[in-house]
């Protein structure tokens, strides 16, 4: 970016794009380049130039409910227990 500084946020656990992919996938090398398929091409090359990450680990917004918050944590890499089905069952 030359010399520039560039700051990235977001939660790559979240949903997907609503249209289009997301910039970090891979764009299949047979599709035909037209000025969507290159867009995506130069959007992946761009994420791939990345070399520095702060990846943030402690969980602020929902510290004053402990339980809720590992609950959230194992929905989100898809490792559920029980009891986090049944909390969540509670709240709706």
């Amino acid at each position: 970016f030359g010399r520039m500084m560039v700051v990235f946020t977001g939660d790559l656990y979240q949903y997907p794009p609503v249209r289009g992919t997301p910039v970090y996938s891979k764009v299949e090398e047979r599709t035909p380049i037209d000025d969507h398929n290159l867009t995506k091409r130069l959007g992946r090359m761009v994420w791939n130039t990345l070399t520095d990450a702060i990846c943030l680990r402690e969980q602020k917004r929902m510290e004053g409910d402990p339980e809720y918050g590992e609950a959230v944590q194992r929905l989100c890499l898809r490792q559920c227990i029980p009891e986090d089905v049944s909390l969540l069952n509670e709240r709706v």
